[in-house]
């Protein structure tokens, strides 16, 4: 009966400690501790059969099938605790996932200045996932993660604000460089199409404002390293007109500077003092 008593406080102690099953498992020291205590007590149990078996008895072999049905418990709990096991590394990562999130919908509350380090560390995550764990449930949904990641960067864009757009679709142009093109899948080259398009459309609000200076390209493309192009250009249209024949004189005479990642949109030649004011034509992307 001490022998019984032993086992079982043995096996209390093991699942107090196993449960609720953790990602990182049990401890090897207190798996060891317990088959350590089983053996004993086996060991211990065979002596004492051996020391009083009689002959003709049915008692050993009743004890040996006794035996083989109570291993199954033990193998039986082993297999449950590897599932709840795997279950919780699974709950781990789509905690982990959801962090990535909660820093994009906070990110996307600011401008895309202030928010870019928690995109950086949401990407990371995303990132991590699907290089470190592709099997698993959270690894999964990366791939609408990123589309929803993109959305959130590309906010402006789908606004209408286009020069706001260009920064962060400029940074979203990048990242198949430093992320890697089977990552991103389709989305990698499509920031190609809206950032050309924000800074046609950009380029052609500044240029529709007051005094119609088309040195507004080149704060549309105030982050470009051509900085000495964009202001020799710059001083070239500070004039503006202010009617419409200088207007179409300048349109005709000046090209767009060569500072941004995207051409710029051409303008269309003037045909004649009476003819209307020049309107930029839309280019495809």
């Amino acid at each position: 009966m001490g022998r019984a008593v032993g086992c079982w406080v043995a096996t209390g102690a093991l699942l107090f400690v196993a449960l609720p099953a953790d990602p990182d498992g049990v401890g090897t020291g207190v798996l060891v501790a317990y088959l350590l205590v089983l053996v004993a007590a086996a060991a211990d149990g065979a002596r004492i059969a051996l020391r009083s078996a009689l002959g003709g008895s049915w008692r050993p072999v009743v004890a040996v099938g006794l035996g083989v049905v109570l291993l199954a418990v033990p193998a039986g709990g082993v297999v449950a605790y590897g599932a709840a096991q795997d279950e919780a590394r699974e709950q781990m990562l789509l905690d982990r996932l959801a962090g990535g999130d909660r820093r994009v919908a906070a990110a996307a509350q600011q401008p895309f200045g202030t928010g870019k380090g928690e995109y950086a560390e949401a990407l990371g995550v995303y990132r991590a996932l699907d290089r470190d764990h592709p099997g698993s449930r959270a690894a999964k949904l990366v791939p609408d993660r990123l589309k929803a990641y993109y959305d959130a960067v590309s906010a402006p864009y789908d606004e209408k604000r286009h020069c706001e757009a260009v920064e962060p679709l400029t940074y979203l142009r990048s990242l198949p460089g430093t992320v890697g093109k089977e990552l991103l899948g389709e989305l990698a080259g499509w920031p190609d199409g809206p950032l050309a398009e924000s800074l046609y459309g950009c380029g052609v609000s500044r240029l529709g404002g007051a005094g119609g200076a088309p040195r507004s390209w080149a704060s549309c493309c105030a982050r470009s390293p051509s900085r000495r192009r964009r202001s020799r250009w710059g001083r070239r249209s500070a004039g503006g007109s202010r009617s419409r024949s200088r207007l179409c004189g300048a349109t005709s005479r000046v090209r767009p500077p060569r500072c941004c990642a995207v051409s710029a949109p051409r303008l269309p030649p003037c045909r004649s003092r009476a003819s209307p004011p020049c309107a930029p034509t839309r280019t495809r992307a």
